[in-house]
């Protein structure tokens, strides 16, 4: 048993250890990254419940027909798996002030695809045996990741400002019908290759993303430098800025309280160190690009 488990959860923890490595900027704290990880996993039993409830075994039945199988996996499968992986972290993680970038969104969405992805794994190594792993483990589990970082990101645009609540709905509905689409090709003899692309596109997108979202990483100087609000368009701009980065009108920075980069504390003006978390401010102006 205790070999099932670990060839269950190893996929999982190996990816989790690849996709956290980045830490040359604001590292995340690794006991929120397997907080994350424990709740995707824990994701798994309300899902699996429901999925009971209203498919049974039928799903599984080898007289099921494709499209029976395939409704069931666009309907049920993908929304429920779907929607409780972003429950795990939107009522969890998201709330932390850890949670305020892109590459955020991303790395905790991968870290809740994983722990509901190795959940999985050993559920179907139990049932099937550990050599199933050998097909399931590289695939199914980089498949959770790809499409939780859909709506990872939807998550880190909305904390930013960038999003709505109707771009995150789209989002993790996106996300849902490519979860449907992954294990109804399944289902299909000549639907590996399909699933096998959409994981394999999947997967260099969300690298291309993390990457991109590192780069544009405002923690990339390793220093605290504050933001303003617009008193145009009521935004955040970083000091140091010339202009607004949203409305692009000429920066007022002589005046309006300062909010920290680090915890997103509201200090007064001209504060040289944030009363919430004590980082200190860089004053000096400078260029982002």
């Amino acid at each position: 048993m205790a070999l099932v488990l670990a060839v269950g959860i190893a996929p999982g923890v190996f990816w989790l250890w690849v996709f956290t490595q980045n830490r040359r900027h604001r590292p995340r704290p690794r006991r929120l990254l397997i907080f994350t990880f424990l709740a995707g996993g824990l994701a798994t039993a309300p899902a699996a419940g429901i999925e009971w409830w209203f498919l049974g075994d039928e799903p599984e039945n080898q007289l099921a027909t494709i499209s029976t199988f395939a409704v069931a996996m666009f309907v049920v499968v993908g929304p429920v798996e779907e929607g409780f992986k972003f429950a795990a972290v939107r009522f969890g993680v998201y709330r932390s002030s850890y949670f305020e970038e892109p590459v955020d969104g991303l790395i905790y969405a991968a870290a809740a695809g994983l722990g509901f992805a190795s959940v999985e794994n050993v559920f179907y190594a139990v049932q099937f045996g550990s050599e199933i792993m050998f097909a399931r483990g590289p695939i199914s589990t980089l498949a959770h990741v790809v499409f939780a970082s859909i709506w990872g990101l939807g998550l880190s645009r909305k904390t930013t400002g960038q999003g709505t609540n109707v771009g995150l709905l789209l989002t993790v509905g996106l996300a849902a019908l490519l979860h449907g689409a992954f294990n109804a090709a399944l289902f299909h003899p000549a639907g590996f290759l399909v699933s096998f692309a959409i994981v394999g596109v999947g997967t260099l997108v969300f690298v291309r993303m993390l990457r991109r979202a590192t780069a544009d990483s405002k923690f990339k100087l390793k220093q605290n430098v504050p933001e303003l609000q617009c008193v145009y368009c009521n935004h955040l701009y970083r000091m140091g800025d010339p202009e607004c980065t949203w409305c692009r009108k000429p920066a007022e920075e002589a005046v309006g309280a300062i909010h920290c980069s680090f915890c997103s504390g509201v200090n007064i003006p001209g504060a040289k160190y944030c009363a919430g978390c004590g980082d200190y401010f860089v004053s000096r102006s400078f260029s982002w690009k």
